[in-house]
């Protein structure tokens, strides 16, 4: 084991937790692979690897509450809930060290950077009142697997935009590695990865907010009042 890898089997559960760690969301996100990369991104550069995975929604909703959601919140006919995770693990390498002006010097470099998100669990629901293959309970799951279309849309598109992010930022590898004195490994390698973990939370706060916009264009009041039209007002 090289002098790197050793000191970063140490670290890795802390600073996983430190600068990733995972968020929750209230976004429903349909699986969909991502199996075709989009031929005008830029293939990734060495030494990069980045997996977005997304969980089905289940094929039924949830039907047992009355008011699907968090406590104590509005009267809600529908509410969908996933969770956001992102995650990344580095692979560290060396050469053999030198030696530079009297001091020992390691050649440090990454094998491999891999970057994760996930989309897992997602839940589903739609309130008790209304009746499975009534009118309302027919309008408001078409209602909920239109969200499902649209956060597949962004989630994809982030993936593309993590490519980019990641080529933006250059690595140190075994045919360029970065000499860096034997003592201070572990702050190089701090300061190596930081501007990756940052472009991995500006992906992900991107993915939000693009989410948010679209959950909150389709549940403004003047949509609801069409979704409402669809049925007689006195099935609601």
């Amino acid at each position: 084991m090289t002098r790197a890898q050793a000191l970063q089997d140490k670290r890795d559960a802390a600073e996983e937790g430190r600068g990733l760690g995972h968020s929750s969301s209230h976004f429903l996100i349909q699986r969909q692979p991502i199996s075709n990369p989009n031929p005008r991104v830029p293939q990734l550069q060495v030494p990069y690897y980045i997996n977005f995975r997304h969980v089905a929604p289940p094929a039924s909703p949830d039907h047992s509450l009355g008011n699907p959601g968090p406590s104590g919140g509005a009267d809600r006919a529908g509410y969908t809930k996933v969770t956001l995770k992102r995650r990344m693990t580095i692979a560290w390498d060396n050469l053999p060290p030198l030696i530079e002006n009297g001091v020992r010097m390691v050649p440090l470099y990454i094998r491999s950077a891999n970057i994760f998100f996930r989309l897992e669990p997602i839940e589903v629901y739609i309130s008790s009142r209304y009746a499975v293959d009534s009118c309302p309970y027919r309008v408001i799951m078409q209602h909920e697997y239109q969200h499902v279309s649209a956060f597949v849309r962004i989630f994809r598109k982030c993936w593309a935009t993590m490519k980019r992010e990641a080529n933006a930022i250059r690595l140190p590898t075994a045919d360029s590695p970065k000499n860096t004195p034997e003592a201070n490994i572990g702050i190089e390698q701090r300061r190596i990865t930081r501007p990756l973990i940052q472009s991995i939370n500006k992906v992900r706060n991107i993915m939000l907010e693009e989410m948010r916009k679209d959950r909150d264009a389709r549940d403004a009041s003047s949509a609801y009042a069409k979704e409402y039209a669809k049925c007689p007002s006195d099935e609601w």
